[in-house]
């Protein structure tokens, strides 16, 4: 590991850091992404999308897992 790379604790073959783990889950919270765009975003398969959201991975942040449905569009 050279010096420009960024230390990670855990998972050290990731393509994902802590922080970006930590931005998809506020992001497919808030509802501003879905799990598509999420992937096509962060560059990662949607399977890694939705497991970091339902908990699967990235146990050890403790983040609750999300399960939610798209709003109804109002008319």
């Amino acid at each position: 590991m050279t010096d420009s790379q960024p230390k990670r604790k855990y998972a050290t073959n990731s393509k994902l850091s802590k922080e970006e783990v930590l931005q998809i889950h506020k992001e497919y919270k808030n509802y501003d992404h879905d799990e598509f765009e999420l992937a096509q975003l962060y560059g990662v398969s949607v399977s890694t999308i939705y497991n970091i959201v339902r908990g699967r991975s990235w146990k050890w942040l403790g983040l609750e897992p999300v399960y939610r449905r798209k709003p109804e569009d109002k008319e």
